[in-house]
């Protein structure tokens, strides 16, 4: 089970994670998902793009200028392994959220597993800087060493890249109300919630103060 910090207010993300291999299974049974996580180090995705896939028109604010790009390339098939590049113009800590075809919320970066795994400055190593684009996998990164296979559900998902300006490993994702349909209301959903997420800083017991949150999509197709 998680940090009492965590479960305290389904609207507050903590600025660190304190997880038990609990945490871990339970997420586990729920891999039903488009992106898998498989554990160890990731070979090298070839860097082609792939067209004529669907888009999402983002309703969000972008104030650190954070940028994802899916290799390789937006039309895949199953079995195929991806990654994901990351860019930004202002430094910030990123999460990555999949909504797969089904409209399932997970997050892939930073994963459970890989925080249960992390230790010292490495729990806090998404940070990214401007002008220094990363590739998610990566080997030598604590936090990434995995590779993401596309799975069914078979149609159109979305990853969606979220920067905030405090440290925060993990948000917490509800699950979707059965309103919310198609891409286009999951990630508008998704942007909507976290706008109103409070941020535990490590060094404030107690405190909780709001983020300066930015966003960018990427749709992606399996077939």
């Amino acid at each position: 089970m998680l940090d009492t910090a965590f479960i305290a207010n389904r609207r507050i993300i903590v600025a660190c994670l304190c997880a038990t291999l609990c945490a871990w299974a339970s997420q586990d049974q729920a891999q039903d998902r488009s992106v898998k996580i498989i554990e160890g180090a990731p070979e090298p995705v070839p860097g082609t793009s792939q067209p004529t896939t669907p888009t999402v028109m983002l309703k969000t604010k972008n104030p650190a200028g954070v940028a994802v790009e899916v290799l390789p390339g937006t039309d895949v098939q199953v079995g195929t392994k991806i990654a994901f590049r990351v860019a930004t113009r202002q430094s910030g800590y990123l999460l990555l959220v999949d909504i797969d075809a089904t409209g399932k919320l997970t997050q892939i970066y930073p994963n459970m597993l890989s925080l249960t795994r992390a230790t010292g400055k490495a729990a806090s190593g998404n940070l990214i800087k401007p002008d220094r684009p990363i590739t998610i996998p990566d080997p030598s990164d604590p936090l990434a060493r995995f590779e993401y296979v596309a799975e069914p559900p078979l149609g159109v998902g979305t990853v969606v890249a979220i920067l905030s300006d405090h440290s925060v490993q993990m948000i917490d994702l509800p699950d979707l109300p059965d309103t919310i349909t198609g891409q286009q209301a999951a990630v508008d959903y998704l942007y909507t919630i976290t706008q109103g997420l409070k941020i535990a800083p490590a060094d404030k017991p107690g405190e909780f103060i709001d983020g300066v949150w930015s966003f960018d999509a990427k749709s992606y197709q399996i077939r």
